[in-house]
């Protein structure tokens, strides 16, 4: 008989989600793979997500199953609603992300050559 973490590894390597290596992708990240049976199947492809882009320390405190499950699917909530409200997904936030704070980080100023302005609404007054 097949244990539920048996059971999960199935559910995961039927939905093609192993890296090129042939390493199962959340092998990285031991506290995700302990909840993969936790998670749906759009939640699998938001996990590996984070973690290709490097967000492994999303994962790195999360408590064995049973405890605060409902925190972590709060979790994939909040990441689902990120992901379809930035142009681009959460991969396009992360990568603008790491460039803005690397231009920074050399001295760039993504306002040169920007003047600022106020522009002033004129408003007609009547005495009455």
């Amino acid at each position: 008989m097949a244990s539920d973490a048996d059971a999960a590894a199935a559910g995961v390597a039927a939905l093609g989600i192993c890296g090129g290596d042939g390493v199962e992708w959340a092998e990285a990240c031991p506290p995700l793979r302990r909840n993969l049976q936790l998670l749906a199947p759009d939640e699998v492809e938001l996990a590996k997500m984070l973690l290709n882009e490097g967000q492994m320390h999303l994962f790195e405190h999360w408590p064995e199953p049973g405890v605060d499950d409902d925190k972590k699917r709060g979790f994939f909530d909040q990441v689902r609603r990120l992901n379809s409200s930035y142009p681009g997904g959460l991969v396009s936030y992360i990568q603008n992300a790491r460039k803005l704070l690397a231009d920074s980080k050399a001295g760039k100023n993504p306002y040169d050559g920007f003047t600022p302005s106020v522009s002033i609404p004129l408003h007609s007054f009547s005495m009455d």
